[in-house]
């Protein structure tokens, strides 16, 4: 009873997943070259084009420390540290994968999840990642913008201008495929609606 991830994550009629929870990624830190001891800076998140958080960090030869403050806290309440041990694994094409290590269970880790017990795995947290709670429409959807992201042209995905370097029967293919899974979304949310009392 009311263990690490009990009770809190539930919002609404859908369990709270991964992507729904501020996160910090060690490999996009790393690809960004950030992780060498003594650098430092923001992460910020966004949603809709907008800032909604952020917090501090720096490395050490060992540690991610992370500075944040509590939107519950006071202005004069000081702000958290939290330092999340590095560990590495050696690559089979030589040099190395960075983790972080849960500070909750010491687990080799490449995201951390935010939530009332600061920067912890996602499974101290139990939190599922959003393919795993998806139902049949959210499915279609998913692949639907994944076709889209592929094929069409940013300025033109609603007239279906095609991407460059797509070869025409790819798109084609998968063009067909967009518009199918357009009529099947519509079709499953109809039918959902029609199920649902007014």
């Amino acid at each position: 009873m009311g263990g690490l991830g009990s009770g809190w994550w539930t919002r609404g009629d859908r369990r709270q997943t991964l992507d729904d929870v501020l996160q910090v990624d060690v490999r996009r830190l790393n690809k960004q070259g950030l992780l060498r001891a003594g650098q430092g800076g923001t992460i910020t998140w966004h949603s809709g084009g907008e800032a909604t958080g952020s917090i501090r960090f720096a490395c050490t030869q060992r540690a991610l420390e992370l500075r944040y403050r509590r939107r519950s806290s006071t202005p004069d309440c000081p702000p958290v540290t939290q330092s999340i041990a590095f560990d590495r694994t050696a690559c089979n094409l030589g040099g190395s994968r960075v983790w972080l290590l849960g500070p909750h269970c010491t687990r080799r880790v490449a995201i951390l999840a935010f939530g009332v017990h600061g920067f912890i795995c996602r499974k101290c947290y139990r939190l599922p990642y959003g393919s795993q709670v998806e139902d049949d429409v959210d499915r279609m959807i998913r692949r639907k913008y994944k076709i889209c992201e592929r094929i069409f042209r940013d300025q033109d995905r609603y007239r279906f201008g095609k991407r460059k370097g797509i070869h025409q029967r790819t798109y084609d293919q998968l063009r067909e495929e967009y518009c199918d899974l357009e009529i099947e979304i519509d079709d499953a949310i109809e039918t959902k609606l029609a199920g649902l009392p007014f």
